[in-house]
């Protein structure tokens, strides 16, 4: 199963993969994670307060995509804020703890998926911040 929610993992982002076992590490929370997961499969999406759950879940997941998208397409980051997906990336971490340690299925789905995708556009913001402070590459050839 870990194997299996790590493959969902950027293969670029070294730093998401040693957080993620670092977390899977502890033994209570990959109790948790399976303990959700057979829970989940038992009730599926039967109670109506989970549907909502998901519902909400599913539209404020999607709201990130339009900016997932451009950042991956243009080199262009400029007007995304490092401190507030720091803070954003950092929040949406710790609903996911919550939603695992309170059996909340919906914000465990909501708050995974969100991770990754506000996750990918903070490791490009960081490294758009790191060239930029670099200054441009200079070619060793002279003319």
């Amino acid at each position: 199963m870990a194997r299996h929610l790590e493959s969902l993992l950027p293969a670029t982002c070294t730093a998401w993969r040693l957080l993620f076992w670092h977390v899977m590490a502890r033994g209570r929370v990959r109790q948790r994670i399976e303990t959700l997961l057979k829970q989940s499969e038992e009730r599926y999406i039967t109670n109506p307060v989970d549907i909502l759950g998901y519902l909400a879940a599913v539209l404020t997941t999607i709201a990130f995509l339009p900016q997932v998208i451009l950042a991956w397409r243009s080199d262009d980051l400029s007007s995304v804020s490092l401190p507030m997906y720091l803070f954003f990336v950092t929040g949406v971490t710790l609903w996911l703890v919550f939603g695992i340690l309170t059996d909340t299925m919906p914000i465990v789905v909501a708050n995974a998926i969100t991770l990754l995708l506000a996750g990918s556009v903070l490791v490009l913001k960081a490294r758009d911040v790191k060239r930029k402070i670099a200054g441009p590459q200079r070619s060793n050839e002279e003319p």
